[in-house]
């Protein structure tokens, strides 16, 4: 069972599901995303580039079609983008409610005391997986620095499904022995102390770690102290 991940981490005390837009709220969205075409055959269900000739059968395959596109949620201070998908991807009705609801989860309790912009990155687009990282900054009340918020989906393409993190034992032991690199560090912060933080908020967490998808590699997103910039992006190593 896919693990809920709650998009800002600020929510996690006052996760609610988001009511209907005020009429002050405006939504908007972006049409020019890639489209991708899959071609999956009956043959051991197989992905690959769609190449579908005029006399294939149609009962040996069928043609997946589909955009991400970035719907864009305003009200006041607060700007949040989401991704939306469009196309004929299996369960996509159920892909789009959960992005929805753990993207805008509890934003109707965002008052005038916060300022929020986030912003997504899509990482990976194939006719295999759709990787999205949403990142953004929240400010309270006027506080000298913003938290940084941020989740990512990885989905199945050829089943409509979010991907379950398979390897949890696998990335902590690594992670122990620092078999990893940090993509962001901190400026003028000492590698070896941001791996240590690493390693301790890795285990502290009780929760699958955030990951995405880029070229086949897969990259975490550990959460850190507010000081270290309130997460971190590792990718693993062989050492």
């Amino acid at each position: 069972m896919r693990k809920k991940l709650l998009l800002p981490l600020l929510f996690l005390a006052m996760m609610a599901t988001l009511t209907a837009c005020k009429e002050n709220d405006s939504i908007s969205h972006e049409d020019d995303r890639i489209t991708i075409k899959a071609d999956i055959t009956s043959e051991g269900g197989d992905l690959s580039v769609a190449s579908a000739t005029e006399d294939a059968k149609e009962d040996e395959s069928e043609v997946i079609s589909y955009e991400v596109k970035t719907e864009l949620y305003e009200k006041d201070q607060i700007s949040i983008e989401y991704p939306v998908l469009e196309g004929n991807i299996p369960n996509i009705d159920q892909l789009n409610s959960t992005l929805y609801e753990e993207n805008m989860g509890g934003v109707e309790y965002l008052t005038d005391f916060y300022t929020l912009e986030q912003k997504i990155e899509i990482k990976e687009q194939s006719d295999e997986i759709i990787s999205i990282v949403c990142k953004g900054y929240c400010t309270y009340n006027n506080a000298s620095y913003p938290l940084a918020i941020f989740t990512a989906f990885n989905i199945d393409v050829k089943n409509g499904t979010f991907i379950e993190f398979q390897d949890h034992e696998q990335v902590r032991e690594k992670v122990n022995n620092k078999e990893f690199e940090i993509l962001d560090l901190p400026e003028g912060m000492d590698l070896e102390a941001a791996k240590d933080e690493v390693v301790m908020n890795y285990n502290l967490s009780s929760a699958f770690p955030m990951y995405y998808i880029q070229d086949g590699v897969e990259y975490y997103m550990v959460p850190v102290s507010h000081e270290s910039g309130d997460n971190m992006t590792i990718v693993l190593t062989e050492e």
